[in-house]
């Protein structure tokens, strides 16, 4: 890996701390509310010590973002850009997948200030295309966030409220209280600009409310959705009250372009209630704003609104004058957002398609053809995980292996099409008798896996009786005439706390019991608790053909 520049002074160090320690809590200032990211800088400065001090330049990196990310909330934008264009150069020249979908989503958003919206859905895409399920999900929310942001930025209000929802979904019992409140404030915009009023109130009320009873500021993003919330439904006054404690002056704690929104929207307000000296005075602090922070997009809006109020004014030449500069800077932000757009949608649809067709072809390479069970690829991929999931919640887990005796007979006596009818008939019902307890997997021919998960070794062994006695009793001669009956050998495994969990070890112990299960006349199940040397205690057969047994232990 090339490594950046070293140029953050060491003296912020006072105490060396481990690799781990200084992931841990810059993790967590990734995963900041809005309003807790702005008091980050300083933090984020003493991490990028510290990782420098222990030469991690990930971190390092990792941390410099934080840092950018409290300079744009701060209205320096340039700084900002500059320091996430410098991680996204690393990011690419080292295939990081992780700073490569941080640095994309902060490029959205400092994108999408500077008023190119569709460049900012060109990011947020790119963000999410680098979003692994191995990120931690306050990670993978906060970029599904900033897309649908983006999305309805451009338009695409349907989508992004499907996103928000799902958000919301995502973030019940996290505790991410502020970050809920952040969702459901852009939910309920995307509703209203999507002229779902009642939505959106509904879902501003909800937002207000939550924000209130967990003791969280209410930030001027926030107010502004309400405030034209309330616009909608034709009540100015209140807007204008809701708003009006807002003079436009920059408070350290609230977004640059957040208070740029409330002193347009305090504006419309005041020309909507009949105050139109009161909405000038609104405009020039949202134009001062927008100027002074080179946010493009809103200044655009102002010039909107100053020609609407000049031509309430009856200012015919002024209102002219303002309307042709807003017209003529739309026509090259929407032609350019236009075809900007129409690839971005383009991009999204092959790359959704070509995700869906690779979900497609996984699940069928994991699917047997015949029997529509899962296959030994399957049993391959998720057996060791579903063993070492099982093992750290300290539970237990059975397996087992059945094989159907004498199925040879079948096909050269009756057909092999009769026999793969009856592998359809026996993958049936091993589905239908699990009924969602495990998993039934054919891993060839005439021999299925049962995986069950948190199963106890009797509840795991009744289990296997059923199985055995609904083979046994099923009407064959229905499949063909002739084929008198059916029935099976079982070798279970049940994997304990101080036993053996490596799935090499868990399938040879039930490949052993299989055997002994043959060996003894078939027709029956023999068992064993897996000790971590292949020990086999407590051999179990089928009580109709003969009596449990107890065997001494097998060494």
């Amino acid at each position: 890996m090339t490594q950046p520049g070293w140029d953050t002074p060491h003296d912020l160090l006072t105490v060396v701390r481990t690799r781990e320690d200084i992931e841990r809590d810059i993790l967590a200032l990734e995963v900041l509310s809005p309003r807790e990211r702005l008091d980050a800088a300083k933090a984020a400065e003493e991490l990028e010590a510290e990782a420098i001090y222990l030469g991690e330049v990930e971190l390092m990196l990792r941390a410099r973002l934080v840092g950018a990310v409290a300079l744009c909330r701060l209205g320096r934008l340039a700084s900002s850009t500059r320091i996430i264009r410098d991680v996204h150069r690393w990011a690419t020249e080292n295939e990081h997948r992780y700073l490569l979908a941080r640095s994309e989503r902060h490029l959205s958003h400092v994108c999408r200030l500077s008023g190119d919206c569709a460049t900012a859905l060109e990011h947020a895409i790119r963000s999410m295309e680098n979003t692994t399920d191995t990120m931690p999900v306050e990670v993978r929310t906060d970029h599904q966030h900033v897309l649908a942001i983006a999305m309805a930025r451009t338009g695409d209000y349907e989508g992004a409220i499907g996103r928000f929802e799902q958000m919301r979904k995502d973030l019940r019992g996290l505790g991410r209280t502020s970050l809920e409140v952040s969702v459901l404030n852009n939910l309920a915009y995307a509703h209203l600009e999507n002229g779902h009023l009642q939505a959106a109130a509904d879902t501003g009320a909800r937002m207000m409310r939550l924000a209130k009873q967990a003791g969280i500021s209410i930030l001027p993003a926030y107010l502004d959705t309400y405030a034209r919330i309330l616009l909608r439904r034709n009540e100015p006054h209140l807007a204008v009250d809701l708003l009006a404690k807002f003079d436009g002056k920059h408070d350290q704690h609230f977004d640059i372009d957040s208070m740029a929104d409330c002193m347009l929207t305090l504006a419309e307000a005041h020309h909507q209630a009949g105050d139109i000296a009161a909405a000038h005075q609104a405009l020039d602090r949202c134009e001062t704003i927008c100027r002074r922070q080179n946010l493009m997009e809103i200044l655009m809006r102002v010039r909107q609104a100053r020609s609407e109020l000049f031509a309430d004014e009856h200012r015919w030449k002024e209102a002219y004058l303002e309307h042709r500069r807003y017209t003529e800077v739309m026509a090259t932000v929407s032609s350019t957002d236009r075809a900007r757009h129409a690839r971005v949608v383009a991009a999204v649809y092959q790359t959704e398609q070509a995700l869906m067709e690779s979900q497609k072809f996984r699940w069928l390479s994991q699917q047997d053809a015949l029997t529509g069970l899962p296959n030994r690829r399957f049993v391959n991929e998720n057996l060791p995980e579903l063993l070492r999931d099982t093992r750290e919640a300290g539970g237990t887990c059975s397996v087992a292996l059945l094989d159907l005796d004498h199925f040879k007979r079948i096909n050269d006596e009756h057909s092999h099409e009769v026999g793969d009818q009856v592998l359809v008939r026996v993958a049936k019902i091993l589905a239908e008798t699990l009924d969602g307890q495990g998993t039934a997997a054919r891993l060839g021919g005439e021999e299925f896996l049962l995986l069950l998960p948190s199963m106890n070794r009797q509840d795991a062994i009744s289990l296997g009786h059923e199985i055995l006695r609904k083979l046994r009793d099923y009407p064959w001669r229905s499949v063909a005439d002739g084929l008198q009956s059916l029935t099976a050998s079982v070798g279970m495994v049940t994997c304990t706390l101080t036993g053996a969990w490596e799935q090499e070890e868990v399938l040879r112990t039930a490949d052993m019991n299989l055997y002994r299960a043959k060996s003894n006349g078939r027709d029956r199940l023999v068992a064993s608790v897996s000790t971590g040397s292949l020990k086999l205690v407590g051999e179990v057969t089928l009580p109709t053909q003969s009596s449990v047994h107890n065997s001494a232990l097998v060494r």
